[in-house]
């Protein structure tokens, strides 16, 4: 018998081309350390970022996301 897990709605946040490797680190670990932050998904789409979790943790990794370009 499957379980039914809970479906969190997804956000998209753009990441400007000069910022990608500022946000995104070395192997991805900035993603992966606002991942494990936030509770919230990160998953690269392009030069955006898919964001996936609950409402909270979503707006943790969005505000923490925005910090790496506007410090950079």
């Amino acid at each position: 018998m499957k379980t039914k897990r809970k479906r969190f709605p997804s956000q998209l946040v753009e990441i400007p081309r000069e910022f990608e490797r500022h946000v995104t680190g070395k192997g991805g670990d900035n993603l992966l350390n606002i991942s494990t932050l936030t509770g919230a998904q990160v998953v690269p789409r392009g030069n955006k970022l898919e964001l996936r979790g609950p409402e909270e943790g979503v707006k943790h990794a969005e505000l923490l996301l925005k910090r790496r370009v506007v410090c950079n």
